[in-house]
């Protein structure tokens, strides 16, 4: 019986899966650099059906399991057009990345192409600013996060309109990631929980089932960094860890050497590939500068692990004091002696070898200064 049993499950499963098969259809047109257009799932990433483009046209077929979500991707770009397998023939203008079918699909390229339009912007403008020096980034830093916060409110408010004008229907299902990115999760599970269709959707179960591991990993790391900071606490009011590093021609210095000898001395932790290292950079250079002759020093402990990076970052940015690395990366001495498990990272040791604060960034290491040598 039980083996009669498992057989007609099987032919049961079979018979239903080969009855939700649904065969699409799309042509088009493309500009005249396209080769080759493509359909994909959008859960496997498999290439369901391909077609080679002629005199800017294309059509292609195939079949796919009703309603999942499809991408039409060409050879040369990166802006993909999902659409549902609804069974309803699709026409695509990858010119002005317009679809057109079904009344469902229509509606879904006309959100996708207002949201993609956004993102477009939101990339644009993070990748301007990425590309201008530390120094002119410090300078810009608040009329930038000012901005890029409110195009992510625009974006957010998009995205909570398509939910609310798509109640009854899948497209929520197709925007899934991008509500998990820029909602709280709290707000993302009132959007995404089991009553609303859109959220049934196998590509949508999928991305929360994603989305609900990474919380995990994100609680661990919270974990880890308050674990961190409570460590770093700890060493307020201890002397210094003593340690042994080379500098940058390879000749040993123990931190001793430098600190503990009548100076107040910013040990600081950081590397080349750091952005928020060197984002704080041009903080820790004026302050070197404004007090070094006053008895302030700094001794620069690197996360580097290629020699070439880590000395052309010191020459560019123009950090004058001493750097010590073992070129290990975060298998550094200094993270073993140290409770760094994340950079940019600092401790003010005072002229008798004192560790006295910790992480002074932005404004604050100038700050401090200031009141210990009266300014």
């Amino acid at each position: 019986m039980k083996k009669i049993l498992a057989i007609a499950l099987l032919v049961t499963t079979v018979l239903s899966a080969a009855a939700q098969q649904v065969k699409f259809s799309v042509k088009g047109s493309v500009p005249n650099d396209t080769k080759t257009v493509f359909v994909l799932d959008k859960i496997s990433g498999d290439t369901l059906a391909k077609a080679q483009v002629k005199n800017e046209k294309f059509s292609l077929s195939g079949t796919a399991e009703k309603d999942a979500l499809l991408d039409l991707q060409r050879s040369n770009d990166t802006w993909d057009i999902p659409f549902f397998n609804d069974g309803k023939p699709v026409t695509v203008d990858f010119n002005t990345k317009q679809l057109k079918g079904s009344e469902l699909n229509t509606r879904l390229a006309e959100a996708d192409q207002a949201i993609g339009d956004k993102i477009v912007t939101l990339n644009d403008l993070a990748k301007k600013y990425m590309d201008k020096s530390p120094e002119e980034r410090q300078k810009m830093k608040d009329e930038f996060q000012a901005t890029y916060m409110s195009l992510i409110d625009a974006l957010k408010n998009s995205l909570k309109s398509i939910v609310k004008d798509n109640q009854d229907n899948l497209i929520p299902a197709v925007f899934t990631d991008l509500y998990a990115q820029v909602l709280g999760a709290e707000e993302f599970y009132q959007f995404f929980n089991e009553q609303h269709a859109y959220a049934n959707h196998p590509y949508a179960k999928m991305l929360i089932t994603r989305f609900k591991a990474q919380e995990e990993v994100m609680r661990a790391q919270e974990e880890a960094m308050r674990a961190e900071e409570e460590a770093k606490d700890s060493l307020i009011g201890k002397p210094f860890v003593d340690i042994e590093l080379p500098d940058v021609n390879g000749q040993m210095h123990k931190l001793s050497e430098f600190v503990g000898k009548g100076k107040w001395v910013l040990i600081d932790f950081w590397a080349s590939w750091c952005g928020p290292c060197l984002e704080e950079m041009p903080n820790v250079i004026a302050a070197y500068k404004k007090y070094h002759d006053k008895g302030f020093d700094i001794v620069g402990l690197s996360f580097d692990n290629k020699k070439k990076a880590w000395l052309s970052a010191i020459e560019e940015l123009d950090m004058p004091w001493i750097h010590l690395s073992d070129l290990k990366g975060w298998k550094t001495v200094a993270s073993e002696s140290y409770p760094i498990r994340s950079i940019p990272a600092s401790f003010l040791v005072n002229p008798n070898g004192i560790i006295v604060a910790r992480d002074l960034r932005e404004e604050a290491l100038g700050a401090t200064l200031g009141e210990i040598f009266g300014e």
